[in-house]
């Protein structure tokens, strides 16, 4: 059964947006950012943790970046352990001394580390507009590739980017991955399906608790096709990876729309099992989805569900996610379940 562990928990300070990956070696490292809450970001720095056991205990936080106020604040931080062993964390950094838009004043600042995650390099830092990058990936033909949102200045609407680079992240170029009039696109989770095709995962933003949105490419993030509809519903921040089995995971929070926002809708982090045919589809019939829930967030001011997570070993996982619950500001939280949790295996 699934079983839970604490990653980090400060009394003192606001937890949230944990990310996570395995390096070479076996090693977790979660990284995460801190602030004063949700929306307010003075005080927000980036802090590292690692386990060495497989998520069963963690070290002691330490910092990746200094604090600073909410005049240049960090964001959103994402993981990635490359083919090579190299890792990287990518991060929204936005800069409110011009515009109080934070969709558009703000740029991805990029870490690396040789060395799984012992030191870590200054910065690179990238004028790219848009916030909550995803993971920064390297696709099989070595392109490099990260999604991030801002909002169309002409139709208003939040669109969903892509930004690509043939030159190992020298130079970048851009791609729109989804804009439509209906929608709010945003917040997207990139996956190579097969060799050139890429499917991109969409949180939509009305509050109407719509389901997931995808697009779909078939050029390596070149060009993309759809909005396609799913049959996830009330999907927020989408997490998709590939599993040993071939199957895919998808982890999110379920927001199901309507009036209020902290505390007054529901705060649950689910999963969601699906196979190639489920994410190569285009209608929502076409979908077959084992949804599962992960964790529940108790506190009166509920906040939740920006997660990560990683496999393990084969048929077994650890999800990372921030909640409230019973902590005074927020906190990180480990989940670790087995494939048999959710399905059993068949005689």
């Amino acid at each position: 059964m699934l079983k839970q562990h604490t990653i980090s928990r400060d009394d003192g300070v606001y937890e949230c947006f944990p990310d996570v990956t395995k390096t070479k070696s076996g090693k977790l490292i979660c990284v995460f950012r801190e602030s004063a809450h949700h929306g307010d970001l003075n005080g927000s720095r980036l802090v590292l943790t690692e386990s060495l056991d497989g998520g069963n205990t963690w070290s002691a936080k330490r910092g990746l970046t200094e604090r600073v106020d909410a005049s240049h604040a960090y964001n959103c931080p994402r993981i990635s352990c490359m083919e090579s062993g190299e890792l990287v964390i990518i991060c929204d950094n936005l800069d409110r001394t011009a515009n109080e838009d934070l969709l558009v004043d703000c740029e991805q600042h990029i870490f690396r580390s040789f060395d799984e995650g012992e030191t870590w390099s200054e910065p690179e830092r990238f004028a790219l507009k848009g916030i909550v990058p995803d993971k920064y990936r390297e696709l099989s033909n070595g392109r490099h590739i990260f999604g991030i949102h801002r909002r169309d200045p002409e139709t208003k609407r939040l669109t969903q980017y892509a930004y690509y680079s043939d030159d190992r992240g020298k130079t970048w170029t851009e791609a729109v991955i989804a804009s439509d009039e209906r929608f709010e696109l945003c917040e997207v989770s990139i996956l190579e399906i097969g060799s050139g095709t890429l499917v991109a995962f969409m949180r939509e933003n009305s509050g109407r608790g719509y389901s997931c949105k995808k697009a779909i490419s078939h050029d390596f993030g070149t060009t993309w096709e759809g909005v396609y509809d799913t049959n996830i519903d009330c999907c927020h921040r989408p997490v998709v990876e590939r599993c040993a089995n071939g199957l895919y995971l998808m982890t999110y929070r379920y927001m199901q729309g309507g009036k209020g926002w902290f505390g007054s809708w529901t705060q649950n982090l689910f999963g969601a099992f699906f196979d190639e045919s489920t994410a190569l589809a285009t209608t929502r019939k076409a979908h077959a989805v084992r949804i599962f829930p992960i964790s529940f967030d108790r506190s009166p001011r509920s906040d939740m569900g920006y997660s990560g997570w990683v496999e393990l070993e084969k048929d077994r996982f650890y999800v990372v996610n921030y909640l409230l619950d019973d902590a005074p500001k927020a906190q990180i939280r480990g989940y670790e379940f087995e494939m048999s949790d959710v399905i059993l295996p068949q005689d």
